[in-house]
């Protein structure tokens, strides 16, 4: 990794603790999209052209996400896709029954939380 891109990785992501939250909101106010945010990549195959690049620490064994870091801006969806062939993925969550349109399930354990959204 380039140290470029560490200093702007160490910009964008922190460790989210109750007792300092508010502090973070009140100093990281994203800044608006156009121009000025380092996440925003040219991608030719999406409708708009435009999106916004995301990192996400996985595990390597489980393929579940780590630690990830949410941009929190009105109207901005974060999606990952997990395959259904991966034998990690809960049973009942690749059942047919119950897949309306903009329906959700979810999954949990001690550790870890797995929502399956259906739009």
């Amino acid at each position: 990794m380039s140290l470029q891109i560490f200093h702007m990785l160490s910009r964008v992501i922190h460790s989210d603790s109750k007792d300092t939250r508010l502090g973070h909101r009140q100093r990281n106010k994203p800044a608006a999209i156009q121009d000025v945010c380092p996440f925003k990549q040219y991608m030719l195959s999406k409708p708009r052209i435009y999106g916004i690049e995301n990192w996400a620490a996985c595990d390597a064994r489980t393929s579940y996400a780590w630690n990830t870091h949410e941009l929190l801006w009105k109207t901005l969806t974060t999606v990952g896709t997990v395959r259904q062939n991966k034998p990690e993925r809960p049973p009942a969550l690749l059942a047919a029954e119950d897949k309306t349109q903009f329906s959700s399930k979810f999954a949990f354990t001690e550790m870890h939380i797995l929502h399956v959204a259906l739009s």
